[in-house]
């Protein structure tokens, strides 16, 4: 700006150029500290120009309000049109004399924790109009008055019940029956009472008999001690834990009897071999055990093992007459070198195709007259005999291996019996376990043998014992299945080009 007294004499000409700002600065309109005044005019003027045309009318599209000819004149006007429809679309009722005075009960208060609820936006409100607050209050106060009512009139139910209760006599019990195996009524429906006092007279019994919990452990640590490390005494095998089915950690009885057994055997086979060898004169020294085997309806074998001096012979250049009668009286006879069989793992093989013997009954194989003699003349008489018990009763075994365990099941069609299931090595030389069911009659069986080799061979055999009487069934075989082959890992591979 150039001052109007520009040209006069005696005034002071001072262009607007050369004067500044010294106020602050203001940042809405970048005014600055040191601005000429006329930068300061320039900025007012510009910001003055956008507010006219920011409230200028003609800038705004009033269609939607669909006031016709009554339309805003100006701004003022325009923004009491839009607080009136608010209002109206918001139901604020600002009452005869405009708004509400500011302050409670129209102010937002804090709520307490129970009364939280989350906002469309996820958020958590912990806020809310006092008018807003009081009538959820109320509204909750109301609930639990109708929740409290339900209350009391349940614990009247309740009272009168338990008034009920404490007046009733005692009531009367009906205890469930059961279906005892092998005590009180074998496979009839018994009371449970009479079950159990059944129960704990065998059970007294059992413990007269065999003593108790801590005395059976007490004599199965009452082995000797480096047992296992022991050297066998009747056989070059090594240490008594080289023997076939030998427990190297005996803490059970069951184990303890296992390797008593076969101890006594290794003590036995001993004895024998002092007899055999040390001092034995004439027929004291022939010693001759024979057992027999069913193989199939038609092929039977004679074992024969022990122990015949040198020098003796059978008194019948042939052999020994054995007669063989089944369990209906019918009978046949076969002629048996037993020197040449003696300790024969094979046996002796006798073809009873086409014979009389009906092989579902019990065998009864006899040598009433078992004779050897010696070139001096001398000979010695005993009677062999042997029966094959009937495995008519056994009923077929179904096996399912999987791979480390053997499942089997059955069907048992008999009486009152106790089935014994054993599982045998691939050699069938030594039983790795066994398992024992009661049954009172006719029954389903089954079980598992668990803990066992992916991939190998074991052979499942059910032995019958009734009172005492046992019959071995055929073996089963069962292979476990094979351990899966799982994919390499951690392989790395170098691609050499030359």
């Amino acid at each position: 700006m150039k001052p109007t007294n520009a040209e006069e004499k005696g005034c002071n000409p001072i262009s607007s150029d050369c004067v500044i700002w010294q106020g602050p600065d203001i940042e809405c309109i970048n005014l600055c500290k040191g601005d000429t005044v006329s930068d300061v005019v320039f900025k007012l003027a510009t910001e003055l120009c956008n507010l006219i045309e920011t409230f200028s009318l003609d800038n705004y599209d009033l269609t939607c309000l669909n006031l016709g000819d009554c339309g805003p004149d100006d701004f003022q006007a325009l923004l009491q049109i839009l607080i009136e429809r608010i209002c109206d679309c918001c139901g604020i009722d600002p009452g005869p004399d405009g708004p509400t005075v500011e302050g409670c009960p129209d102010c937002v208060v804090s709520i307490a924790p129970c009364f939280y609820y989350t906002g469309p936006q996820g958020d958590t409100i912990t806020t809310m109009q006092l008018t807003d607050y009081v009538t959820t209050i109320g509204n909750s106060i109301c609930t639990l008055i109708g929740q409290i009512a339900t209350i009391n009139q349940t614990l009247i139910n309740h009272e009168n019940r338990i008034e009920a209760l404490e007046q009733a006599g005692e009531p009367d019990i009906v205890l469930p029956r059961v279906t005892p195996v092998c005590v009180v009524n074998p496979g009839v429906a018994t009371d449970m009472d009479i079950v159990l006092a059944a129960l704990e007279q065998q059970f007294c019994e059992l413990i007269g008999a065999t003593g108790s919990p801590i005395s059976l452990f007490g004599a199965v640590a009452q082995q000797c001690q480096a047992l296992s490390q022991g050297p066998q005494l009747g056989g070059t095998g090594g240490t008594m834990a080289n023997i076939p089915g030998w427990e190297a950690n005996s803490n059970n009885l069951s184990s303890a009897i296992n390797n008593i057994w076969l101890t006594i055997c290794d003590v036995r086979a001993a004895i024998q071999n002092i007899q055999l060898n040390c001092c034995p004169t004439e027929c004291s020294g022939v010693l001759v055990t024979m057992t027999a085997a069913l193989l199939d309806p038609t092929s039977l074998r004679l074992y024969f093992t022990g122990t015949i001096p040198a020098g003796f012979a059978e008194c019948a250049s042939a052999g020994t007459t054995f007669t063989i009668t089944d369990g209906n009286g019918a009978f046949i006879t076969s002629v048996v070198p037993v020197v040449n069989n003696m300790n024969n793992a094979a046996g002796f093989a006798i073809d009873l195709t086409g014979s009389p013997l009906n092989t579902s009954t019990n065998l009864t194989i006899t040598a009433s007259s078992f004779c050897l003699t010696t070139a001096t003349g001398s000979q010695c008489q005993s009677v062999l005999n042997y029966v094959i018990t009937s495995t008519a009763l056994c009923p077929p075994v179904t096996v399912t291996p999987a791979q480390t365990s053997v499942a089997y099941d059955f069907s048992w069609n008999g009486g009152a019996a106790t089935l014994i299931v054993e599982l045998w090595d691939s050699t069938q030389s030594s039983i790795i376990a066994s398992q024992s069911t009661g049954v009172g009659g006719i029954s389903p069986v089954s079980g598992t043998f668990l803990s066992l080799t992916g991939g190998t061979q074991y052979y499942v055999r059910l032995v019958i014992d009734i009172n005492g009487v046992q019959t071995p069934c055929s073996y089963v075989p069962a292979t476990t299945l094979a351990e899966p082959c799982n994919p390499a890992t951690g392989m790395s591979a170098n691609l050499i080009i030359t």
